[in-house]
């Protein structure tokens, strides 16, 4: 009691930005705060703040009382801006009888959507959770419908198309929607599609977009490197970009842009200019395909997840259109804000330190020409060869003493993380923190839950005859980790 006391003695500007953060966290906060005591109440029903948060789980059982928590939630709001979640992990799942119409007609009987249609000028935030992406897209239709007032999407900037979906059902081979349009959304500034493919977009909602994030799982369709190209040319204001997918070079005359339009590319070897991009985030296959038709005067962060960087030539590959990456980073541009790229991540990329016969390798050039680098980190990721090239060489003096080389790689280094499945790596690391005693390293050793269990299981493969193919005491048997 004497804990409450105090708290209720706070000012009620306090309270009401305590309460505003726990709306954050939990929707329901509202509520719960509201029936604490007399204070708590009245500091919630005067901070119409608090309730700028609505989560709505709708169902065929639920829609009355969505509608109700819907008028409550935008009547205390006031005029304030709405960030809307909506559940409809609820409903039932129509893919898996393919019945579109079906889907339609249940999402149009609900009343939740044309609610929101009428507050529609206050959202600024709108995020879908659902088992079927046609569901998702019939929401979003029936709430911003085609033909509408522009004006009453001005406020939506924030999209979040999340789907639980486990077939791909409805993709297109482009890696789109075959038939959703996303509606106008002028002021639209984050899109993120995770498991829900890319609707057509038109090129006004692409003006002002800041963010860009695709998570495709690995049993959807690749998506043609045409249609995130299509897509950038028109994203000139873009500042981060996250992907997570397949990527495959199609036939461009089979599939359709989501930008709208259709056909071959013929801007396929110009270069894309971001001026704005800072963060770069990759996590997909033939990467050195995608970024050799990038141009960022004013990157700040790059992660580099390479799907197939085990295969024959990649090091030589990924490190050259990296090198011409940092090569166009220092062309001049006149709307350059940043020092250069100060964040980088590499995770099962292959790195080399030399070729034979030909002096520094590739990525040796990388690592020196990285001056503004200030954190660095690594997994699945050949480390003795990397620290080798970040410990500065050692020699002796006229007069026996050790003395430093004369260039540090990457002098602004601050922080290193390495990420490895054993231990083996620590005598290198020790050397390293020798050489650079001013670079703090943090090490996280994952061990392989298969060896530590002492589990054989490559002895569980066996030919026709059910003979194993493999066992420990073979000469071909040698456990091996890829860093």
């Amino acid at each position: 009691m004497a804990k409450l006391a105090f708290i209720l003695r706070m000012p009620s500007e306090v309270l009401g930005e305590i309460f505003c953060h726990s709306s954050e966290l939990h929707p329901e906060a509202p509520l719960v705060l509201a029936s604490v005591s007399r204070t708590f109440h009245l500091v919630v029903h005067s901070t119409p703040l608090v309730w700028n948060h609505l989560r709505l789980a709708v169902s065929e059982s639920t829609d009355e009382s969505c509608v109700r928590k819907c008028e409550l939630w935008f009547s205390m709001a006031g005029a304030c801006a709405m960030e809307v979640d909506v559940d409809l992990s609820r409903m039932p799942d129509t893919t898996q009888t393919l019945d579109q119409l079906k889907s339609d007609k249940m999402v149009s009987f609900l009343r939740v959507p044309h609610i929101l249609r009428k507050f529609s000028h206050r959202i600024s935030a709108l995020t879908f959770h659902s088992v079927a992406f046609d569901l998702a897209n019939i929401f979003i239709s029936l709430v911003y419908p085609s033909g509408s007032d522009p004006d009453e999407a001005r406020a939506l900037k924030k999209l979040n198309l999340l789907s639980s979906q486990k077939s791909f059902s409805g993709v297109h081979r482009g890696g789109c929607a075959t038939s959703f349009h996303l509606p106008i959304l002028p002021h639209l500034t984050e899109l993120k599609c995770v498991n829900h493919p890319l609707p057509n977009i038109c090129q006004t909602n692409l003006q002002n977009l800041r963010t860009l994030s695709i998570h495709y799982p690995i049993r959807f369709p690749p998506i043609p490197f045409h249609t995130v190209f299509s897509l950038l040319r028109s994203t000139t204001n873009l500042e981060r970009l996250k992907i997570e997918a397949r990527m495959t070079d199609s036939d461009r005359t089979l599939s359709q842009h989501p930008s709208g339009s259709e056909g071959h590319d013929s801007q396929d070897t110009y270069l894309i200019t971001l001026p704005s991009l800072t963060h770069l985030s990759l996590r997909i296959n033939k990467i050195s395909k995608f970024i050799v038709r990038l141009l960022l005067p004013d990157l700040h962060t790059l992660r580099m997840e390479d799907l197939d960087g085990k295969r024959v030539g990649s090091a030589e590959e990924t490190g050259s259109v990296l090198r011409q990456l940092l090569v166009r980073m220092e062309l001049p541009c006149e709307t350059r804000r940043g020092r250069g790229l100060e964040v980088l991540e590499l995770c099962g990329v292959d790195i080399r330190q030399k070729l034979a016969g030909h002096g520094d390798g590739v990525w040796e050039w990388c690592f020196r020409r990285l001056r503004t680098l200030r954190e660095l980190s690594i997994r699945k990721v050949e480390i003795e060869q990397l620290l080798s090239m970040l410990t500065p060489e050692r020699r002796k003096g006229n007069h026996g003493a050790v003395e430093e080389g004369d260039e540090i790689i990457c002098p602004a280094l601050e922080r290193l993380s390495i990420t490895s499945p054993t231990s083996r790596s620590t005598g290198p690391v020790i050397k390293f923190k020798m050489g650079r005693p001013g670079v703090v390293v943090d090490m996280d050793i994952i061990a392989d839950p298969l060896s530590a269990q002492g589990l054989d299981y490559l002895g569980l493969y066996t030919d026709l005859d059910g003979k194993a193919l493999f066992s420990p005491s073979s000469a071909s048997y040698s456990p091996r980790y890829e860093l």
